[in-house]
């Protein structure tokens, strides 16, 4: 219904977006073992995953999926304690599957989504009880 109400399936009869485009998710990460999302995440294969060496010499060592610059490592999964997968819902909305029977469909499934960690879940749940008025 989302899309629908947005007109992308008009969109879809050009394009649903190309596999080299790649978009960064810069939130509270994304869950890599989500069923509407593992497919389209970006994977950083100038990287050896696991061998402490910033092969592609990005300043990055492994980030084989992305980055947490909030822990500053290489392990940008979005842990969702408080946050309720907030990263995970915004790249859900971006490049969910298409046609896998699964959830929904995100505006653009046929690009790879980054992921970007630049918020902690504790972190956002303050954020949200500071906004309160």
């Amino acid at each position: 219904m989302g899309p629908a109400k947005l007109g992308a399936s008009i969109v879809w009869n050009e394009s649903k977006g190309d596999n080299d485009i790649v978009v960064a998710i810069i939130d509270t990460g994304i869950r890599f073992d989500h069923e509407d999302l593992h497919d389209n995440l970006w994977m950083n294969t100038d990287e050896t995953n696991g061998n402490g060496i910033d092969d592609d010499g990005n300043g990055y060592i492994d980030d084989w999926w992305g980055w947490n610059c909030w822990q500053m490592n290489n392990n940008p999964n979005d842990d969702g304690a408080y946050a309720y997968y907030h990263g995970t819902g915004c790249a859900g909305v971006v490049a969910a599957v298409q046609d896998n029977n699964v959830g929904l469909t995100g505006i653009a499934p046929g690009i790879q989504l980054m992921a970007v960690k630049v918020l902690f879940a504790t972190t956002t749940r303050r954020m949200r009880r500071s906004w309160r008025l």
